[in-house]
């Protein structure tokens, strides 16, 4: 009789399970969704990233904030603010482009080569000190610098001219080339760096590669060895050297670059300190 009576009563039992899948559903459908729109947002911004407005680009307008530009071949740039340059120290002579000349420097007094990001940075930040502090300059000296970790480090950069002179850029080797041998790695970032110089047109399509001391006779800059090995390079330029032309000449450059002297001379300055570190070192 029990059986009869329950037969034409609605069973439970299935109302309770389709609740339970509408949850399952539910809930598949939500995650996805969630999982879907997360890996677009981190798609999208591994492409594009977001705006970085007060970030000074110097080599190109397409890498991602969180990552340093590089010319190729694992040369990074490290520009002012990632090595810790002085926020106040800016020279203010613009420099014409397309440039002519390029000088080749180094450090001098002993100076190791540095061989790692933070060593560099930091070799960086006491010569941008020792410029304004001991030589009365408004910044660090040259446009570049290449160091022994192979990476460049942006002094005074493409538009702003350096304290040699005003219509050339320069470009230094961290560490002292009158002891030690440079390394490879400079020169490959060398070679990309004026590369990329041309190809933006800041360096002339013919522009010639000159040491310190081709420019000035009473510098050993920027060293022997290094020398040694600039006067290999296809880009070197024989001016100032025995029987041709002082360097510049066709532009009518004087024969001895020295703006730092020029500058100091104009203001007075006649530091004994100053010409002791001069004739030990260019910087």
């Amino acid at each position: 009789g029990r059986n009869n009576q329950n037969r034409g009563l609605p069973s439970a039992e299935p109302s309770t399970l389709r609740q339970e899948r509408y949850f399952i559903y539910g809930a598949l459908i939500f995650f996805a969704i969630v999982g879907f729109s997360t890996a677009i947002y981190f798609i999208v911004n591994q492409v594009r990233g977001p705006a970085d407005i007060d970030r000074e680009i110097l080599f190109d307008t397409n890498y991602h904030r969180r990552t340093m530009p590089n010319l190729g071949n694992s040369h990074m740039i490290i520009e002012r603010r990632n090595w810790g340059s002085q926020l106040d120290a800016h020279a203010s002579i613009q420099l014409e482009h397309p440039v002519q000349y390029v000088i080749v420097t180094h450090i001098g007094l002993r100076s190791k080569n540095c061989t790692g990001m933070h060593e560099c940075a930091n070799r960086m930040r006491m010569l941008q000190d020792a410029a304004i502090g001991e030589r009365n300059l408004p910044d660090i000296p040259s446009n570049f610098y290449l160091g022994g970790d192979g990476n460049v480090y942006v002094g005074r950069g493409w538009d702003i001219a350096n304290s040699y002179h005003n219509r050339t850029l320069s470009v230094c080797f961290i560490g002292d080339f009158q002891t030690y041998e440079p390394k490879e790695s400079q020169f490959s970032a060398l070679h990309h760096l004026l590369t990329y110089g041309v190809i933006q047109r800041k360096l002339a399509n013919d522009y010639k590669l000159v040491a310190r001391r081709q420019t000035k006779p009473t510098t050993a800059s920027p060293g022997d060895m290094l020398y040694a090995r600039l006067v290999r390079l296809s880009r070197w330029n024989p001016c100032g050297t025995q029987a041709y032309a002082h360097c510049g000449a066709e532009l009518g450059f004087p024969s001895v670059w020295d703006d730092e002297h020029d500058f100091n001379e104009r203001r007075g300055i006649h530091n004994p300190l100053l010409i002791h570190r001069k004739s030990t070192e260019e910087e």
